[in-house]
């Protein structure tokens, strides 16, 4: 048994929770109100401070030994854990005494249901940083991919980084996606796009994503919200079907209802569309990579670098302090920037074309 909560954050008072986990319960323990889902059962309680909230869960605790015994079931209370939701900043640490047969059971700070960490406040801050902790795991990986010594073709960076960081990101992501910590995940995310797109860190973001043709994390994560709306509006057997949220009393409280809509289609036009919103770039955005992907990663990475406008040009190593010298003049006699150095590799193309090279340089800006 661990705890539970869903995720409505509370907006006065404390609210507390304890799941437990068996077969079925076929009656409304008193003073609590049950969530069940699957096999597990979570039993909670609200009240304006600690003392009666305390005292509504040793009642129905002592009720779930009687049905325990009554259906041959043995409880563990060593392996029980409660935790509490508000908002009250001057009880942050306060824990829980709640006893069970005998037993204090122990207060957890951010449990975890179906894999989300929670929190006091159900800031979701914790899984959030989690999150980002794993997405950086299989970047590592995905360096090596584009290094030198393996040189993968740009199609499997790009695959290795759907399956592996950008599934891990979205995971019940309608869940958390307007928490004010979502950022950190946003991190993760962008150094997964610089890398599968071989770009520099001084490159803009919004210049990433077009070339790896992956949506933003904020468009992926509103496009999965809106999904979970429209089964949420067309599905009967979804959990909040035919729900009617609760008044909103703060303006600062983003619950799944209010900040999601239905959508008609599938969830892949979703995001083009709200991808194209988004963007100010003359050309739509597609969930395709840029042209060149049939290319050598070396030769790729150095398209897109030409395409952002951000590569190692002498004028920007001295821009950025890793040139030398303050020499900015190429071995032709001109002026080694962006431009100059786009102009030259179109020339040379057009002069010695390679076989199979046939592609259009567009510059993003």
């Amino acid at each position: 048994m661990k705890a539970t909560c869903n995720l409505i954050r509370p907006d006065n008072g404390v609210r507390v929770m304890i799941s437990v986990s068996f077969y079925r319960i076929d009656r409304k323990l008193q003073s609590t109100f049950n969530s069940r889902l699957s096999k597990m059962v979570a039993v909670a309680a609200q009240g304006p401070d600690f003392t009666g909230v305390d005292e509504k869960l040793e009642v129905a605790l002592e009720e779930l030994a009687t049905y325990y015994q009554k259906n041959q079931l043995k409880p563990n209370p060593s392996k029980t854990q409660v935790c509490a939701f508000h908002l009250k900043s001057n009880d942050a640490r306060r824990k829980l005494e709640i006893h069970w047969r005998g037993e204090r059971l122990e207060h957890c700070t951010t449990p975890r249901y179906l894999g989300v960490t929670l929190d006091r406040s159900l800031s979701i801050r914790q899984h959030c940083i989690n999150t980002k902790g794993k997405v950086s795991v299989p970047n590592n990986i995905l360096r090596k991919l584009t290094g030198i010594a393996w040189g993968a073709q740009p199609e499997t960076p790009r695959s290795s980084a759907l399956a592996l960081c950008v599934s891990t990101a979205e995971y019940a992501a309608p869940a958390w996606t307007a928490s004010a910590h979502a950022k950190h995940v946003d991190v993760a995310i962008n150094e997964t796009a610089r890398i599968v797109a071989g770009c520099l860190k001084p490159t803009p973001v919004n210049s990433l994503y077009p070339l790896i043709g992956v949506g933003a994390p904020l468009v992926r994560r509103a496009a999965a919200t809106d999904a979970e709306r429209t089964k949420q509006e067309t599905d009967a057997r979804h959990s909040l079907h035919q729900h009617e949220p609760a008044g909103r009393r703060l303006r600062s409280r983003k619950n799944f209802m209010a900040r999601s809509h239905t959508h008609e289609g599938s969830i892949e036009s979703n995001r083009v569309t709200r991808w194209t919103q988004q963007l100010t770039t003359r050309e739509p955005p597609r969930e395709e990579m840029a042209q060149g992907k049939h290319l050598p990663f070396a030769v790729w990475k150095s398209l897109n670098r030409l395409r952002t406008g951000v590569a190692r040009c002498k004028t920007n190593l001295l821009m950025w302090g890793m040139s030398e010298d303050d020499d900015v003049m190429c071995s032709c006699g001109q002026l080694q920037d962006m431009s100059g150095t786009l102009l030259g590799v179109e020339n040379n193309l057009k002069k010695q074309p390679p076989k199979g090279f046939a592609i259009k340089i567009n510059v993003i800006s």
